[in-house]
């Protein structure tokens, strides 16, 4: 099943008009493996080495649970790059709807012709998917800390099981742009980087403790 959704997102980016560039094995970036808790469940994914081990912010408050991280250098105010662990006790949506309700948010905060999405593999229990806000308005700037003449895209693990709701997801920021641009350069991350994580979600999983 990986390598039909390792190429399903290949071909979605080739769709896109770019395919991210194979690295050579000195030149690809290194993760290191990081294993989470949350409601039950381990959450295994992986992090760049050259970010703190520390998260920027971790709370557990009732039946939400949530792990912020950066690289060096950033800040959770000023950030550009967020790698976020996000766990929901006792959902009852599905992978799809939760999905669906993010989009149609976002289309509230930064207006339906500048939001764009896309779904690269989803079973009725699990996706991978794509959320991208081109910017938000004066009267909605500083909703979920974008601000004005900033914008934003992230690529989405959304993971159902036992009730609950497991998000891993990598967010970027930078100046505000149009959605609908054949010039991909203006993304606040280029293709490549964006493909790199992809398959970083792609390898992440769900497991239980070993205790169990």
């Amino acid at each position: 099943m990986l390598g039909k959704v390792i190429f399903k997102i290949s071909f979605v980016l080739a769709m896109l008009g770019v395919m991210p560039q194979v690295l050579a094995a000195d030149e690809a970036p290194e993760y290191a493996k990081r294993l989470v808790t949350v409601y039950g469940n381990v959450v295994a994914t992986e992090t760049p080495v050259d970010w703190p081990m520390t998260p920027a912010h971790e709370q557990q408050s009732g039946d939400i649970y949530i792990m912020e991280l950066l690289p060096e250098g950033q800040n959770l105010e000023t950030w550009e790059e967020m790698i976020t662990i996000l766990g929901r006790k006792g959902v009852e949506a599905s992978p799809r709807q939760f999905f669906t309700a993010m989009y149609l948010q976002q289309q509230q905060v930064c207006t339906e012709v500048n939001v764009a999405a896309e779904v690269f593999h989803e079973t009725p229990d699990f996706l991978i998917a794509l959320l991208m806000c081109g910017g938000v308005t004066a009267q909605t700037s500083g909703t979920g800390g974008l601000q004005q003449g900033q914008g934003e895209m992230a690529v989405y693990r959304i993971e159902k099981r036992d009730g609950n709701l497991y998000m891993i997801f990598k967010s970027w920021r930078g100046a505000a742009y149009n959605v609908k641009s054949t010039d991909f350069g203006v993304w606040p991350t280029s293709i490549e980087n964006m493909g790199e994580y992809l398959e970083v979600l792609v390898r992440s999983h769900l497991t239980k403790p070993i205790s169990q």
